[in-house]
């Protein structure tokens, strides 16, 4: 079992810090990307290597001491289980960080392998009820396995290239789950089999204490809210049953055929994502995004070309989830917020406050649920 892993991707020098003449202060090492890209086979697989130690990210703080004379500079390193430059690119630390991950995970869905043992019920969840699998699983018949879920999350300060980095490895993902589709459907239809694989997706943001399904439009018998960028939302109710799932009451999952369906997602969310200028930049964030993707078993029916439209079967499926949290923020920075700004930022940093209590303890040993 791949245990989770905690990594650092340093970003280069924004406009505005150039233009302020700030120095970057921040030095990486990393050892294990470096013994990869110059084609050593002593490592294969970043992530799965036991023996590698952890790289460290250096801070430099330059200062003058009390004589107003002397200058020093102190360094401090903090550890990551990898650290990646500005000069590795999105598609390194995908191959290194989430593709074995991923196909772990996906090989227990599109074939067999290692899977958790779960309870059955016939209680078929309806069209405006998902189901979130965080520590057992729900299945539709009888169905005895479903993969562990993967997550990855990107956490940091605003302004520090989360969104980036997250949009980069969702598309990756959904690329490389796709060609793995095709090619499984494209097998299943030569030697006729009736089960194909289907790639859906849920789209989840969190804001304050309000929970959207931003991909829906909603309608005039929806519950909808006003965010704070006067957008209407459908709103949607999380509840958690006798199994400890999470189901997302009003949510509506939908079918990424190719890319272009995900690019299509991406452009939306980018649109009614709630974001406000702040001290850093002039589009943060301001609320966290889950995106939600499960590879569905349906009915190889030859009665319809629409894949939407064919009907989910029971057996394996896999779940992955990427959240891009709200960035955290100085005081300094919210100097020229008003009210609401103030508002926000103190519940940002709130939740993430308790998510970092969360991701120390699973790290330290503690909890089961998502890996």
């Amino acid at each position: 079992m791949l245990k989770t892993r905690i990594i650092c991707r340093k970003r280069p020098l924004n406009i505005q810090e150039i233009e302020f003449n700030d120095f970057d202060v921040i030095s990486t090492s990393n050892k294990t990307i470096i013994t990869n890209a110059a084609g050593s086979n002593s490592t294969t697989n970043a992530s799965n290597s036991s023996d590698i130690h952890k790289d460290v990210l250096w801070m430099h703080k330059c200062g003058i001491r009390l004589n107003n004379i002397n200058l020093y500079i102190e360094h401090f390193g903090y550890e990551f289980d990898c650290v990646y430059d500005i000069h590795i690119d999105s598609e390194v630390i995908f191959k290194y960080e989430v593709q074995p991950r991923l196909d772990t995970m996906l090989e227990c869905g599109v074939g067999v392998t290692d899977a958790t043992t779960v309870s059955t019920t016939t209680d078929t969840p309806s069209s405006d009820e998902m189901t979130m699998n965080t520590n057992n699983a729900k299945t539709t018949t009888n169905a005895t396995t479903l993969c562990k879920p993967m997550c990855v999350m990107a956490f940091g300060a605003t302004g520090s290239g989360k969104t980036f980095t997250m949009n980069a490895m969702c598309l990756l993902s959904v690329q490389h789950c796709l060609q793995l589709i095709d090619k499984h459907n494209s097998t299943v239809n030569d030697i006729g089999t009736s089960v194909l694989k289907r790639l859906e997706c849920v789209c989840l943001e969190i804001s304050n204490d309000n929970v959207y399904d931003i991909l829906q439009t909603p309608d005039a018998t929806d519950t909808t809210v006003l965010d704070t960028n006067g957008t209407n939302k459908k709103s949607i109710v999380l509840r958690e049953d006798e199994n400890g799932n999470t189901n997302l009451i009003g949510a509506k999952s939908y079918v990424l055929n190719d890319i272009m369906d995900f690019r299509n997602v991406m452009d939306k969310i980018d649109k009614v994502r709630d974001s406000k200028a702040t001290g850093v930049h002039d589009h943060s964030s301001r609320s966290h995004l889950i995106l939600k993707f499960t590879i569905q078993n349906v009915a190889n029916s030859k009665a319809s070309d629409n894949s939407d439209e064919l009907p989910v079967v029971c057996g394996n499926s896999s779940e992955f989830y990427f959240v891009d949290l709200a960035g955290s923020e100085w005081a300094k920075d919210q100097q020229k917020h008003d009210k609401h700004l103030i508002k926000d930022a103190q519940s940002i940093n709130s939740s993430l406050m308790v998510l970092k209590h969360c991701i120390a303890h699973r790290t330290n040993g503690g909890g089961s649920g998502i890996s």
